[in-house]
């Protein structure tokens, strides 16, 4: 498309010369041409709607703090508030089995995963809640960054922490991105940001049953 565009700048720049009147103004030079269609091409190429149409994804985990219509307030392991507006097919789960909406409940733990649209607006595309396959009592959850990989486990800075730990993986360990889409392991690489849900209790040689990447761009339907 790219090359459709610049040779289209470079026709109509010769045409727009050739086409001039006789004398109407001074006749441009090569380099007079030369120069206007390096600017249009510069132009078209810093134009926003030139490019990849890949999505911005996010990833938020914390705790339901308010409900508007189909606005969400949602509370980070940080600290942080964050306003998700749900887009019209919304997917909310609990757990693997479906739920809707009216399950939303306030000051529920909850996981909600979409993209950014052109306004800088998080739209809601997946929303887990609370239950017993990712939060309590039966299961505890972690968010952290990636520092380094192995085939048997993450080394990881936790949310909240400084020094970096381990969270292992097993075979059985399953991986999502950001719409729950599944994933290999292989996908992920140093600085994602990752849900990882564990049996409670948990220790330091448990495995990962589930890894959610925040980080790793999902393939979206058009």
């Amino acid at each position: 498309m790219t090359q459709h565009l610049l040779l289209a700048l470079v026709l109509a720049a010769k045409t727009a010369t050739a086409s001039a009147s006789p004398g109407a103004l001074p006749t441009p030079t090569t380099q007079d041409v030369d120069q206007n269609i390096v600017n249009r091409v510069e132009k078209v190429k810093n134009s926003p709607t030139l490019g990849t149409s890949t999505p911005i994804t996010f990833g938020i985990f914390g705790t339901l703090t308010k409900i508007v219509g189909s606005s969400l307030q949602v509370q980070t392991v940080t600290g942080a508030l964050r306003l998700v507006e749900l887009d019209t097919k919304a997917v909310v789960l609990r757990g693997l089995k479906q739920a809707t909406r009216e399950d939303l409940e306030l000051g529920s733990p909850i996981i909600i995963m979409g993209t950014v649209n052109e306004n800088q607006q998080y739209v809601g595309r997946r929303i887990l809640l609370s239950d017993e396959t990712i939060f309590a009592p039966s299961r505890v959850s972690f968010l952290g960054t990636i520092q380094t990989l192995t085939t048997k486990f993450f080394t990881v800075i936790s949310a909240g922490k400084n020094d970096p730990e381990r969270w292992f993986t097993s075979a059985k360990t399953k991986y999502f991105d950001t719409l729950g889409g599944s994933l290999t392991r292989s996908t992920l690489i140093a600085n994602d940001k990752i849900v990882a849900i564990f049996a409670d209790p948990h220790t330091a040689s448990s495995s990962a049953l589930r890894v959610y990447s925040l980080t790793t761009k999902p393939k979206v339907a058009p």
